[in-house]
């Protein structure tokens, strides 16, 4: 469904969803006038403030037609599996097989590096067959690799602390795992082959 097409049914069916609301529920369209003449404070708490405001919405939605659900539905799919959708997938899929990185790699090119060396370093240490000799034995050679993956991972699980709730020991764990990972990369560079 084209973008525009869906913006004026979804419109249409927002202010049929409005209307519905504020037929049946005086008191929703009390609210809504009164903030809209800026009679309430946006940031205070309660009816009148951000809370009402997101509960006044959830009132409204229970109100919304049936086809406007099913239209919201199929835009929604056609945009995550239509035909542009389709065609940049293929495009990214070619982009990887020329020069192994695709444009959608780039948003967050440190992970899919990350994600990468770990993979691949962790089957290295699986199918390995040397090492880079002296002093190092092959189990010392082993624990490396098993360290650079450990600290790829940890690169990876920074990434994703919920930051409202982290834990400081939690977090400096992390980047010491990630610091000795990329220690050991940038030393043995040159070694990661079999």
């Amino acid at each position: 469904m084209s973008t525009l097409l869906f913006r004026t049914v979804s419109r249409y069916g927002h202010s049929v969803t409005e209307k519905r609301a504020h037929k049946k529920d005086p008191a929703l369209a009390e609210r809504r006038r009164a903030r809209d003449k800026g009679h309430y404070i946006a940031a205070s708490e309660g009816p009148g403030g951000l809370d009402g405001y997101f509960e006044d919405m959830k009132i409204e939605q229970s109100y919304r037609p049936l086809w406007l659900r099913g239209v919201m539905q199929i835009h929604w799919w056609a945009e995550r599996h239509g035909i542009r959708p389709t065609c940049r997938n293929i495009k990214y899929f070619w982009q990887r097989g020329k020069r192994v990185y695709s444009d959608r790699d780039l948003w967050s090119f440190d992970h899919f590096l990350a994600t990468t060396i770990r993979d691949g370093v962790r089957d290295l240490n699986t199918i390995k067959h040397g090492w880079p000799g002296d002093p190092l034995t092959f189990e010392d050679w082993g624990k490396i690799l098993d360290e650079i993956s450990d600290g790829m991972q940890a690169h990876l699980d920074l990434g994703n602390l919920d930051y409202d709730w982290k834990d400081i020991n939690a977090e400096a764990a992390l980047q010491e795992r990630r610091d000795l990972g990329i220690t050991h990369l940038a030393k043995y560079f040159g070694y990661l082959w079999d």
